[in-house]
């Protein structure tokens, strides 16, 4: 291969230019639905792999590479990107073929600085998927038990039944949970659940919503709480995990998250359990 620069392209007073480059080049598999085709005519599907220096909230900056191959017998992809002095890691950003985005974020070298030819190994081998009423400007984050980022979901990209799909490798961390946020990466977190298997097989992680209005009395400071319940006794099973006070003048007074069942989660019965504690302790469940 040959590289031809015009003189005219290069910065001022250099003579010639390098360029360096890695890639990040799995030994394992990604699921089938994340193949593409690369045509001699350089067209190709909508499914990518691409690297960023910073994934930004899904606004990113500094774009690495230009194409991905992916072989799609062996479920495999290489990536080659450019590297920059200094960089000790990468966020990634796998889309497939139905329209799914996700990230997987900080990206590394095993810590050490990515210097040009490396090789690094991502296996994108677990799916973390489910229905939410979230929209485009919400997330949907894992984190291991200290709260560091793995990789981060968009919902809502492909209906309007806030439809997600992560594709993360088995990072092996126990106490992995799952968080879902409304207000983009840094807003407030509306759900938290722990991780059935730490990411060793894909998951289903489906998030539910019920909002109202309440009578005054139960909306009377923090000690008036919403909760929801798989149980109608409201004693067993907790499905919702956020503090939620009823607020007079708030439209609605309530809204609370719950994880919905993984099976049938828009058939399954819920049950809202209002606590007023004020003056004595009283809860009504249905």
């Amino acid at each position: 291969m040959k590289l031809f620069v015009y003189a005219s392209q290069l910065p001022p007073g250099a003579s010639s230019i390098e360029i360096l480059f890695t890639r990040l080049a799995p030994f394992g598999t990604v699921p089938f639905n994340l193949s593409m085709m690369l045509y001699a005519s350089d067209a190709f599907t909508a499914v990518q792999v691409n690297v960023y220096a910073d994934w930004n909230d899904d606004t990113p900056t500094g774009q690495r590479n230009t194409v991905s191959f992916v072989n799609t017998t062996a479920d495999t992809y290489e990536v080659f990107f450019n590297v920059t002095g200094g960089q000790t890691n990468v966020d990634v950003r796998f889309s497939d073929a139905t329209g799914y985005r996700s990230w997987a974020i900080n990206v590394d070298d095993s810590g050490a600085q990515i210097d040009g030819g490396d090789q690094i190994t991502y296996d994108a081998t677990t799916v973390v998927s489910g229905d939410t009423p979230l929209t485009t400007a919400d997330r949907i984050i894992i984190v291991n038990a200290t709260g560091t980022t793995f990789a981060v979901g968009i919902p809502n990209l492909v209906s309007t039944d806030g439809t997600y799909r992560i594709y993360v490798k088995n990072h092996g961390d126990a106490g992995t949970k799952f968080n879902a946020t409304t207000g983009g990466f840094a807003g407030t977190v509306e759900l938290s659940r722990d991780s059935d298997n730490d990411l060793a097989s894909d998951e289903t992680f489906h998030v539910g919503k019920v909002s109202g209005d309440v009578h005054a009395n139960l909306k009377n400071g923090a000690d008036d709480l919403i909760d929801i319940f798989a149980d109608r006794a409201c004693t067993a099973t907790q499905l919702s995990s956020e503090t939620e006070n009823p607020t007079d003048g708030a439209t609605p007074d309530y809204t609370q998250y719950f994880e919905a069942d993984a099976t049938n989660p828009t058939t399954t019965d819920y049950h809202i359990k209002a606590s007023m504690i004020s003056g004595g302790t009283y809860s009504a469940v249905g």
